[in-house]
């Protein structure tokens, strides 16, 4: 929005009203060909975006930057489930569920159907800052907690990160990781 500051000036700002509500819509393409998650058809390269919100806040900027360079943009997002295979976070039982049910469809054939030749990864992070590192807990597909302060935590982390691109992994592909 546009108002004008004491001195008669423009000040440009932000209605958080609108920005609250501003989440961009995803395709689900769960029970649906592979094909329903694409969002920008181009001529150019295919790119697959897979992760959670993280990987979701990112959708505006690269449909705009899909349209004006011609590729071909899908996204494989389900809001609370990283990318990193047998990793959850610290939710509900249903989302566990809801996120195994994706996330196993994405890996089993949203990817390999798709065949992109670049996958964007982006998730939450588990290792987080120092402040915020003790709240990140994560889940391992077992159900067992595993904190960051416990000794195994970085070396499961590694492990889910060689594992997961094993399996993304494919003949001259880019994996690019988006931090948050």
């Amino acid at each position: 929005f546009r108002m004008r500051d004491e001195a008669g000036g423009d000040v440009i700002g932000v209605d958080w009203r609108i920005a609250l509500d501003d989440v961009p819509g995803l395709p689900d393409c769960l029970d649906r060909p592979a094909a329903a998650c694409t969002m920008v058809r181009g001529s150019g390269p295919h790119m697959v975006v897979i992760g959670d919100s993280i990987a979701r806040m990112w959708i505006p900027a690269l449909v705009q930057l899909a349209e004006r360079d011609d590729f071909t943009l899908s996204a494989a997002i389900y809001p609370g489930c990283p990318w990193l295979r047998g990793v959850y976070f610290r939710q509900t039982r249903e989302t566990w569920s809801q996120c195994s049910e994706h996330r196993n469809d994405w890996y089993s054939r949203v990817e390999p159907d798709l065949a992109p030749d670049v996958l964007v990864l982006a998730q939450l992070d588990p290792q987080g800052s120092d402040d915020v590192r003790r709240h990140k807990a994560v889940v391992s597909g077992d159900g067992e907690v595993i904190r960051p302060d416990d000794p195994e935590f970085d070396g499961f982390l590694r492990d889910r990160v060689a594992e997961s691109f094993e399996l993304l992994s494919g003949a001259g592909r880019r994996i690019v990781v988006l931090e948050p």
